[in-house]
């Protein structure tokens, strides 16, 4: 639903999604400034800010229309809502706070499932702190609902096709406790961790790894708010690593819940710190933030989009989006197909070309097709040589054209010789 106003006001453009995705990072940021800035104070709002604001890991998936990549600003709201539960004293704010809470924790849910890890804790973290507390869980349950309804009624309308899929999921994992090594358990947290925090260098994601560990077991505050946060980050964590021994593929990304409550954690308790200990922490925190600054700067003048060969780049996207829709005016029997990456069918080009109503062919009508436009990195040679079944349905053909896009890309144009 994010996606669709700027699609629809960009004509369904592809960078709509991208500047999507930098308004929802913007908001993020915004939402996290002033979250700290009303529990905590300005200095731990800055920091925060900063340390958000330069994240490689962060900035990497902030600029892509990712599902998620638009976690954080739903995830720092309902940390606003989790600290504003705390600091209310009636039992009506409660009641609103702790609702809006649910709310927020089921839009997480409804963008990526790796948010459960979050909602589990949040329950696990209201379970915990009392009877006073848990008359508020079932205000916080409807919250989640009313969060998933729109999945609640897709699943209604098809048979509870994901519930299905996601139990025989966990159905079929077999616990990894056994076979895996500490390493291979410990290595995707030090990963997001480096990625997060440490400029995406595992030696100094290591360090900060062991580091936020030693901060979050010594930490002593009588700040409630301060309290809660770390509750909830050794709760997150708890839930996180429990599903870490049951599934069979565990990512560096499943962490990011428990991730973004450390951003949040790591300022506060600093501030908490007296003389040498606080001076060489905030000396740290100045100096990560310089390198990722450092580090998201250089990834500036990249020349490829995320996860896209080297060279290969929307603004080449468009490039030869250009030149197929004028070289193809005449021609029927079109189609696309790649050998820069494992995406030999080239989907984003063929939205693009949609956009632009060029008629192609549908990507089960190769052997139909008369004219294919190929995207390589190498020589004739290689398109000639090529195995794919995209190409090899077209034998015997020539190359009719070529066009050199740039940075060793080039645009082939083979033809079925009959």
């Amino acid at each position: 639903y994010m996606l669709v106003p700027l699609f629809l006001l960009f004509g369904l453009h592809p960078l709509a999604g991208a500047y999507t995705a930098v308004l929802v990072s913007i908001s993020a940021l915004i939402i996290l400034y002033f979250t700290m800035l009303r529990f905590f104070d300005r200095h731990v709002a800055l920091w925060c800010a900063a340390l958000f604001a330069v994240s490689p890991g962060l900035v990497r998936e902030g600029n892509t229309p990712l599902y998620q990549s638009f976690l954080p600003p739903f995830l720092f709201l309902a940390i606003f809502t989790l600290l504003n539960f705390v600091e209310a004293k009636s039992v009506a704010k409660k009641n609103i706070s702790v609702l809006c809470l649910g709310i927020f924790v089921g839009i997480c849910l409804e963008l990526h499932f790796l948010a459960i890890s979050f909602a589990v804790a949040l329950f696990l973290l209201l379970l915990i702190q009392g009877r006073n507390t848990l008359r508020f869980i079932p205000m916080y349950l409807l919250g989640l609902v009313i969060g998933v309804v729109p999945t609640l009624l897709f699943e209604v309308r098809h048979e509870f096709l994901n519930t299905k899929l996601l139990l025989a999921y966990f159905s079929n994992s077999q616990s990894g406790s056994v076979s895996r090594t500490v390493h291979e358990f410990v290595f995707p947290w030090v990963k997001e961790t480096a990625g997060l925090f440490g400029g995406d260098s595992i030696i100094l994601g290591t360090i900060l790894f062991f580091f936020c560990i030693a901060c979050v077991i010594f930490s002593q505050s009588t700040d409630q708010k301060q309290n809660i946060l770390r509750q909830l980050l050794i709760i997150v964590a708890g839930v996180v690593f429990v599903f870490q021994l049951g599934l069979r593929s565990f990512e560096p990304h499943y962490t990011v819940p428990a991730g973004i409550v450390l951003l949040l954690f790591i300022p506060v308790w600093i501030r908490q710190q007296k003389d040498l200990l606080r001076r060489l922490s905030l000396s740290l925190l100045a100096f990560l933030i310089v390198l990722n600054g450092f580090i998201v700067f250089r990834g500036t003048f990249a020349n490829h989009g995320y996860f896209m060969p080297a060279g290969w780049s929307l603004d080449k996207i468009m490039k030869v989006n250009e030149v197929i829709s004028n070289d193809a005016k005449n021609l029927e029997h079109v189609n696309v197909a790649s050998l820069l990456d494992g995406d030999t069918r080239m989907y984003p080009l063929r939205y693009t070309l949609d956009r632009e109503n060029i008629q192609l062919d549908s990507v089960e009508q190769f052997p139909q097709s008369k004219h294919l436009y190929v995207l390589s990195s190498s020589d004739q040679q290689t398109i000639t040589n090529a195995t794919v079944w995209e190409i090899t349905s077209l034998r015997p053909f020539i190359i009719g054209n070529s066009w050199d896009l740039g940075e060793g890309i080039h645009l082939y144009r083979i033809d079925r010789n009959e």
